[in-house]
């Protein structure tokens, strides 16, 4: 089964979770058990697993990376969907 979620971003560096969006795919699939795969396309597109613990997260992920990339280099600016983990494993139901 392979399923596309589109997602559009309203900044040029921007954290998306697509938590609810994942979660929705695996219902869908009707699988019990197994492995789920997530794939973004795109030269600065991203998969990142965090805890979204603080409302603050995202922007400090998004400073640190603007640090680490520098200006003038081509488009290089992060665009991040995020996955928040659980402590336990996700029921697919």
């Amino acid at each position: 089964m392979r399923e596309i979620i589109q997602l559009t971003t309203h900044r040029d560096q921007e954290l998306v979770d697509i938590t609810n969006e994942v979660r929705a795919v695996v219902a869908r699939s009707g699988v019990h058990d197994g492995l789920f795969q997530v794939y973004a396309q795109g030269a600065t597109a991203a998969i990142m697993i965090q805890k979204n613990w603080d409302d603050s997260v995202q922007e400090d992920v998004i400073d640190f990376l603007a640090k680490q990339i520098r200006r003038g280099s081509g488009d290089m600016t992060p665009k991040t969907a995020t996955a928040t983990p659980t402590s336990r494993p996700m029921p697919l139901t």
